[in-house]
């Protein structure tokens, strides 16, 4: 296994670049793995990887990698995300894919969208929030074409994908027993950081609050609330953070860290980072916010058992409302973080009672993100061969 040669090929999606990174770290398989991310990110990929990296920006550029490096594995991080930002056509991927499978190499995607691309129609989804940086006459197209469609076309019908192996940081989203596509889940050991359990932080420093925004949920608010408004907001909470005698941390788009540099005060902006720069951050905290319900940032914290507050559903559940109650269950088993308000941030007092309160669900959802396999162990169920007819004859006979 440790010789199995594996290629990523990385989306625009800054979280899926950081599942990438939690997937590789640590692992042997790391040294004979290639990492392929769009040329906006290559500087974020973290320098600790023993994974070779390269930028890609066009259909040639990942088959000349993968002719060069022959892989035995595919991690498409995400494939539906690739065709949606348009880093590849749909027939681009469903190219890529068959040529892949025909050198008998396995194909594997992860998925965001929790295995509801099969069911989900335009008539399923709010396009205003999937386009939120398209002008307004756009949006209002798409709005059109979606009620137009209804529930006759798929937003993310992408056939070449829909069948193979499809790989969850989280728990596997349940699906039914009609649901025939392997689905995998995984967990990194070393996510777990004795240094990030309660009270193991150091009294010499000072205590934290982190606040992250990511692009596309920053669109959403400016869409929402107008951009004057979002950056009122924020330099309030940074404020109320400093107000409470804690060093807030910021981590946003360039053009919100811009805005947020003349304000007075002990405070860490931060537009982007490696995600292995990040984590130490969001595990230092005493509290971390989002404006989102579902990050993959935020796993790390739920793993470590740390407090997570939300100020927002987010895009992707705004984008797809069923994705949330989705989310509730793959996420965190049917729990959801606090949500707080952006105008009014709690007290510290109000805010440790809330923290309080997660305590028995977050060590549940530890707990059970922690019993999914380790990459290590996923790379060894999608390289194993498959059963032959009498082995599956032996395990169906000792079930009975």
């Amino acid at each position: 296994m440790d010789s199995c040669r594996c290629l990523f090929v990385v989306s625009a999606e800054r979280g899926e670049l950081a599942l990438a990174t939690t997937f590789l770290r640590g692992q042997s398989i790391a040294a004979a793995a290639r990492l392929l991310v769009p040329e906006a990110l290559v500087g974020e990929v973290d320098a600790s990887l023993s994974a070779a990296t390269a930028p890609h920006g066009s259909f040639d550029d990942l088959l000349a990698a993968a002719e060069e490096h022959r892989p035995d594995l595919v991690f498409l991080c995400c494939g539906y995300l690739l065709v949606h930002e348009g880093l590849l056509s749909q027939s681009e991927l469903a190219r890529f894919v068959e040529e892949m499978q025909a050198r008998g190499c396995r194909v594997v995607t992860t998925d965001p969208f929790l295995g509801l691309s099969r069911t989900t129609t335009f008539a399923d989804t709010d396009l205003q929030w999937a386009l939120p940086w398209k002008l307004g006459w756009m949006r209002e197209l798409h709005g059109w074409l979606a009620r137009k469609l209804g529930g006759t076309r798929r937003p993310l019908e992408l056939p070449c994908i829909e069948n193979v192996p499809h790989l969850y940081p989280t728990l596997i989203p349940d699906l039914g027993a009609e649901d025939a596509v392997e689905r995998f889940s995984f967990f990194d050991p070393d996510t777990i950081r004795p240094d990030a359990a309660p009270g193991a932080a150091s009294e010499e420093v000072s205590p934290t609050w982190i606040f992250v925004l990511s692009p596309f949920d920053y669109e959403c608010q400016k869409m929402l609330i107008g951009r004057s408004r979002v950056a009122r907001r924020i330099a309030f909470l940074l404020a109320a953070a400093q107000e409470a005698e804690r060093v807030p941390v910021l981590v946003a788009p360039p053009d919100v860290i811009g805005i947020m540099e003349d304000l007075e005060g002990e405070r860490e902006l931060i537009p982007y980072c490696p995600y292995g720069e990040l984590e130490p951050k969001l595990l230092a905290a005493e509290y971390a916010f989002y404006w989102s319900t579902f990050s993959f940032s935020m796993l790390v914290r739920v793993a470590n058992e740390k407090p997570v507050f939300s100020f927002d559903r987010g895009r992707l559940a705004r984008t797809v409302p069923r994705l949330f109650s989705a989310g509730q269950a793959t996420h965190f088993g049917g729990w959801t973080p606090p949500r707080v308000d952006s105008k009014r941030l709690p007290l510290p007092k109000e805010l440790e009672f809330l923290a309080g309160k997660q305590e028995l669900a977050l060590r549940v959802i530890s707990e059970r993100l922690r019993a999914s396999p380790t990459p290590a162990g996923v790379v060894e169920g999608l390289t194993a061969p498959p059963a032959s007819p009498e082995e599956l004859a032996s395990g169906s006979e000792a079930s009975e």
